[in-house]
């Protein structure tokens, strides 16, 4: 396993959204790169040595996406394709369908006044003989970040609606319930919010 600190566990004080897809678009545009986000490609093609995405041409399309997506896009490519890449691309989709994946999830739970030891802690996977369970980790995000007294609200805040009014509404009257309540403090006197990096 190495040598101790060979490694370092790092817990982000902000969400990882801004910790590294927003941060790396930042940095390609900075360098020139266009971003086309929100924009679904449902199948790629090829002619005279070039491949086409909508409706412009590439000399190179990097397909970065899960094995199941690269599937559906590369099976929709394929009758459009010479017949030598269409042989490529089905040894390709073969592959990606041969594989097995298992989902890795993220719950989020909230309680008045619920604190833990510690910002991070490790979870028994299996206590005697019991089945093994599928937690690894939990998390005090109230821990981790933000500032005293400080919440945020709006239509960008995690919640059960989109970006829309409703949805700002709601947060700011669960973030002015939570400063009412006081139930915005992680330990002791700081009183780290508990909502600012959700």
């Amino acid at each position: 396993l190495g040598e101790s600190g060979g490694s370092n566990l790092l817990l982000p004080r902000v969400g990882l959204s801004e910790l590294f897809p927003d941060a790396a678009a930042r940095w390609l545009t900075l360098r020139g790169a266009e971003l086309h986000l929100g924009q679904r490609i449902d199948a790629v093609s090829f002619q005279i040595g070039q491949w086409g995405v909508a409706d412009r041409r590439f000399d190179a399309v990097l397909v970065a996406t899960s094995a199941p997506q690269s599937v559906r896009l590369l099976e929709r490519s394929a009758p459009g394709v010479p017949a030598a890449v269409a042989t490529r691309i089905a040894e390709w989709t073969q592959a990606c369908h041969d594989l097995s994946f298992e989902a890795i999830s993220t719950v989020y739970a909230w309680g008045a006044d619920a604190v833990l030891a510690q910002p991070m802690l490790a979870l028994r996977n299996q206590v005697g003989d019991s089945e093994p369970a599928p937690a690894q980790f939990v998390f005090d995000r109230g821990q981790l970040g933000g500032a005293r007294g400080l919440l945020a609200c709006g239509d960008y805040v995690a919640g059960p609606y989109p970006a829309t009014l409703e949805g700002a509404v709601r947060s700011a009257v669960g973030a002015a319930r939570a400063v009412a309540l006081g139930v915005y403090h992680a330990k002791g006197t700081d009183k780290t919010s508990k909502e600012s990096n959700q």
